[in-house]
């Protein structure tokens, strides 16, 4: 099957499981609902307990008497009322707890199973890079063979043309294997040059998949057209939950401020969205939610559409998405190892009137 069917059978798949949990979350929402509602009910029958108390000791210090009081009847049929909800809040926690915790796994398995998968291609790249070396040494081999037939050929024939001068047949019959033996030669290295590029795109493709991601800081090209938008807010959206994407993070980070960009305070947290510290410095408190992305996506709000922007100049465009375009193109030019010219991803326009930048930084 394509790649790109397997990919998007792969993304419905994950898709469903997704909702599935966001289904069991939901009614575990519900349970703790229906536990705060069974409280509330039990609440006028301890009011009215607590009051009977205080009234009770109140008559025996001013009358020396004992006063009974008694609940109204309705506060109790609420508190047996509250106490059936919270039984069944209580017993529905535990069930939908269990599912949620069940559906999580099962996002994890299927995780862990693409994870494997790109392993194994990684793999097949370095087998095919391997391959591919074996055979441009056989066909060097072979270009050295027919380049010592070609010369052993021409000699035979110089010598023949010296010493037999009525044996002119059997010249030209060499000189035409001569030339056979020079096409193949040049075949030959034609081969040659074709297997090199393809392990070379095989070693590239490799690296791409297997090395950790790396921003050239020290390139004053990287941090000078961001410098332009000096003081504009950003904040990190989401961030993948594994040591390669938190470091990048952390280079992105660095590589703003060094622009004069100012980190906005963090998203509001979501439940059921794990948070992640990257270990930022100067704030070690820095929590980000989990990305379940693959790649960097920079996004931001604008007023107008994406068609009113393609038809006017880019410097023209508000500043804030001015921002986003310089730093999604900065971030695809200066990674290694180089990324694909299909992970690039464009600036994402929301409408909206905030001017923050976010980044979400997502898996290799």
């Amino acid at each position: 099957m394509p790649p790109e069917f397997v990919e998007a059978l792969d993304n419905l798949v994950r898709a469903d499981l997704l909702q599935w949990r966001d289904m069991w979350f939901h009614w575990l929402l519900v349970s703790t609902g229906i536990v705060a509602v069974g409280l509330a009910l039990e609440g006028p029958e301890l009011w009215h307990e607590i009051r009977h108390i205080r009234l009770d000791r109140r008559d025996r210090r001013m009358f020396f008497v004992h006063t009974s009081h008694e609940v109204p009847p309705r506060w109790k049929v609420f508190a047996f009322c509250g106490w059936i909800l919270i039984v069944i809040g209580v017993m529905g926690e535990g069930i939908f707890e269990g599912m949620v915790s069940r559906a999580d796994s099962q996002v994890q398995t299927f995780d862990n199973i693409l994870l494997e998968a790109a392993q194994k291609a990684a793999g097949a790249a370095a087998k095919s890079a391997k391959i591919a070396h074996e055979e441009a040494d056989a066909v060097k081999g072979i270009a050295d063979e027919a380049r010592a037939d070609a010369k052993d050929a021409l000699a035979k024939a110089q010598a023949a043309q010296r010493e037999l001068a009525h044996a002119e047949t059997d010249a030209a019959r060499a000189q035409a294997v001569s030339s056979n033996a020079l096409n193949k030669s040049t075949e030959a290295e034609s081969h040659l040059r074709d297997a090199m590029q393809l392990a070379s795109e095989a070693q590239a493709e490799l690296k791409r998949v297997t090395l950790p991601r790396q921003l050239l800081t020290q390139s004053s090209q990287v941090v000078t057209p961001l410098k332009a938008f000096k003081d504009q807010e950003y904040v990190f959206s989401a961030v993948a939950a594994d040591g390669e994407a938190l470091r990048f993070l952390v280079q992105i980070d660095a590589l703003l401020k060094a622009a004069g960009w100012k980190r906005a305070k963090s998203l509001p947290v979501m439940l059921g969205i794990p948070n992640l510290k990257p270990n930022v410095a100067n704030d070690p408190d820095l929590a980000v939610p989990e990305s379940l992305t693959i790649g960097v996506d920079v996004a931001t709000e604008c007023t107008c559409t994406p068609a009113q922007l393609t038809s006017i100049p880019m410097a023209t465009w508000p500043r804030n998405v001015q921002a986003a375009a310089i730093l999604n193109n900065t971030l695809f030019l200066n990674t290694l190892p180089p990324r694909r010219p299909s992970d690039s991803h464009p600036s994402f326009l929301k409408t909206g009137p905030s001017t923050v930048v976010s980044i979400d930084v997502g898996k290799r």
